[in-house]
């Protein structure tokens, strides 16, 4: 956020001036200067005392509050930024400081609130406004979102265009997300990248290979996800056919894009109507577009599944419908079909696991966590296999639990939350110096997670340790207040609740 205008510092006054003033180089103090001097000074002592304590000013305040928002104690901030505001009402920093305390708490109402209050006291500027879009997208809220990302793109907000470019895309408007696209620098690595995407749905292959020939000009995280992804290979290429637009929508899909996805393989599928696997992508796009989307998705999933038997992708799509209507014994066996035709595919393993769970068959859903996680480079399919012991309470007998998380730690060091995992499953299994290690592990690789605090807070009411243990307990509480820690937080700090840290 640009830097708003501190209020100006407090001026000595001429007498303190004149009291703390060094002498000149070679100046020399007689006993009367001395005398007179030492006079001053308890003259002005005395006039301190007469006036008793300073209050602090709203700077003090804004400088206690970042010094608590370095050691995470986010509820001493929110007071420090309460009160600098009461002391200057219309003065807009503490209050957009409050709002991002509120984002980093994830309380999205609250910070929406704090943001209102900052752009209604000004000045009118775009960090602001894109600010509020941020946490009005956050409570759900996309009209307001939008309305406010456009008043921040309306003041220069280039980060505010790109928000409303990739919404466009995510609702399949792609006129609008073209226009918002065009308004950046026309080297910008982002926009070329997905203007070119954008040519490429439309089978305009000359443009895509100008644009993501532009977006690689230079080093960046858009021009190699175009490689990575797959899209500079397809533009490379004769583009034409029903084949070449259902395999842009796939790496659409599988690159997080569902909104891009839809546009080519409807495409694909109107240039060949029997072509299943372009039924069965066009289906899970549409799916994930939302309720209003859901009955043309499930009838093109339906059809995926029959004109393409072979499909592992179609009993996916077909498994995801079957659980969404409570049916997981059917997800189960459509899920397990797609496995027999993709054996080494992590997300179905991952399914058909979550499919298990739902009809309480433990060992089906342990067998299928354990495939997903070794399968898969993504530490989050470790994350749910050791989060399935620590859910159930299963596994400590028999080394499976602790197999799983330091398997998982090996495999993924810097991975903050497996580290905590693996810190619980120490507990669980009584072993508190190897618990207290990992969770202080944990706690370097990320200080903004409740959960190592609340370990360590109890660890340390358990011993007697009741200072720590309260200054632990406040910190969860800080960073998460109605977190999934916080009731447990809470719990644990009503006893010494009294203990002011």
């Amino acid at each position: 956020m640009p830097p708003i205008a501190d209020p100006p510092p407090p001026q000595p006054s001429p007498s303190t001036v004149s009291v703390l003033a060094r002498p000149t180089a070679g100046a020399r103090t007689t006993p009367a200067r001395a005398r007179y001097v030492l006079a001053v000074l308890v003259v002005v002592g005395a006039c301190v005392a007469c006036l008793g304590p300073v209050s602090p000013s709203a700077q003090d305040y804004l400088s206690a509050a970042a010094q608590a928002r370095a050691v995470q104690r986010y509820d001493r901030a929110l007071a420090d930024y309460a009160r600098a505001a009461a002391q200057l009402p219309t003065y807009a920093k503490p209050w957009c400081l409050q709002g991002e305390v509120y984002g980093l708490q994830q309380e999205w109402p609250a910070a929406v609130a704090a943001y209102r209050r900052c752009a209604s006291l000004g000045p009118d500027d775009a960090t602001t406004w894109l600010r509020l879009g941020d946490a009005l997208q956050q409570s759900s809220d996309r009209a307001g979102a939008r309305a406010a990302w456009g008043r921040s793109a309306a003041l220069g907000g280039r980060t505010a265009i790109r928000r409303l470019a990739l919404a466009d895309e995510q609702d399949g408007n792609l006129p609008d997300a073209i226009a918002a696209w065009v308004r950046l620098p026309p080297q910008d690595p982002q926009a070329l990248a997905h203007l070119g995407l954008l040519a490429l749905t439309r089978g305009d292959v000359e443009t895509a290979r100008a644009d993501f020939v532009a977006a690689r000009a230079t080093p960046n995280a858009f021009a190699d996800d175009l490689v990575d992804q797959g899209f500079v290979a397809l533009a490379a290429r004769p583009f034409a056919g029903a084949r070449d637009f259902a395999e842009l929508g796939y790496d659409l899909l599988a690159a997080g894009m569902p909104g891009l996805a839809v546009a080519p393989l409807r495409t694909a599928v109107a240039r060949d109507p029997s072509f299943g696997d372009a039924h069965s992508f066009l289906g899970w796009a549409l799916w994930q577009r939302g309720a209003a989307e859901q009955a043309e998705a499930r009838r093109e999933i339906a059809t995926g599944l029959r004109l393409a038997p072979g499909l592992s992708f179609a009993y996916f799509a077909s498994g995801e419908v079957a659980f969404a209507d409570a049916r997981p014994r059917d997800a189960l066996a459509l899920f397990r079909h797609g496995l027999s035709l993709d054996a080494r595919n992590p997300v179905l393993w991952s399914e058909a696991a979550r499919a298990a769970l739902a009809l309480a068959d433990y060992t089906t859903a342990e067998i299928a966590l354990g495939d997903a996680a070794a399968l898969s480079t993504d530490p989050a399919f470790s994350s749910a296999y050791v989060q399935f012991y620590l859910d159930h309470d299963i596994g400590f007998s028999d080394s499976h639990a602790l197999t799983a998380a330091t398997t998982a730690a090996a495999r993924f060091p810097e991975d903050e939350h497996i580290r905590f995992q693996l810190a619980q499953v120490y507990d669980l299994l009584i072993s508190p110096s190897d618990a207290y290690y990992s969770t202080l592990q944990a706690l370097a690789l990320d200080p903004t997670d409740p959960g190592p605090y609340l370990l360590l807070g109890r660890f340390a009411e358990d011993s007697g340790d009741i200072v720590a243990a309260a200054l632990y307990l406040r910190t969860a509480l800080a960073l998460r207040p109605n977190g999934p820690f916080a009731g447990q937080a809470r719990e644990l700090l009503a006893p010494i609740a009294a203990i002011p840290v």
